[in-house]
């Protein structure tokens, strides 16, 4: 089975940016789920998988003298 992407688009006013601007770390918290899970059978994780998160930010900005 591949991996499969997500994309989660999170909208951040004027205050949510500055903080996360002047953050040092960003805690990501993420639910999983499997096509498996769902119909009841044991899912194993094993070592060689793997979780790869990707931020980036895609801003609009106004700008006024």
């Amino acid at each position: 089975m591949a991996a499969a992407k997500t994309v989660k688009d999170i909208v951040a006013n004027n205050e949510k940016m500055k903080i996360i601007s002047s953050s040092k770390y960003i805690v990501i918290r993420a639910s999983l789920q499997t096509k498996d899970a769902r119909a009841g059978r044991e899912v194993k994780i094993y070592s060689d998988y793997y979780l790869k998160v990707q931020m980036g930010v895609k801003a609009e900005l106004s700008y006024k003298p």
